[in-house]
């Protein structure tokens, strides 16, 4: 379970992520997409901590990240993978997919 509860993160004084409220279950599968600087990559840097929120909470599998052991780091990281949307000539898109 990933869980994201009023989380706010921005750089240098511009929000980025504003009082993002998102749960996730164990088993599902999510697209994270969006245009360049949107946050994608800010959200996952998020939940493997290479990232602090400014406010609000985040918990993987019940715990703050913060408090992970490396065992669990490893588990967040294999969470955070971030695919980079492909155009395809036909105009089809090919997405990545976060899984937990």
């Amino acid at each position: 379970m990933i869980s994201l509860d009023h989380v706010n993160f921005g750089y240098d004084g511009a929000s980025t992520l504003c009082d993002l409220t998102v749960q996730l279950a164990p088993g599902s599968f999510h697209f994270l997409t969006g245009p360049s600087g949107s946050g994608k990559t800010t959200l996952l840097k998020l939940l493997y901590i290479e990232h602090r929120p400014v406010s609000g909470r985040i918990e993987l599998f019940g715990t703050d990240p913060a408090r992970l052991n490396d065992c669990g780091l490893i588990r967040a990281a294999k969470v955070a993978v971030e695919a980079r949307v492909l155009r395809l000539a036909e105009g089809r898109l090919m997405q990545g997919a976060v899984a937990l």
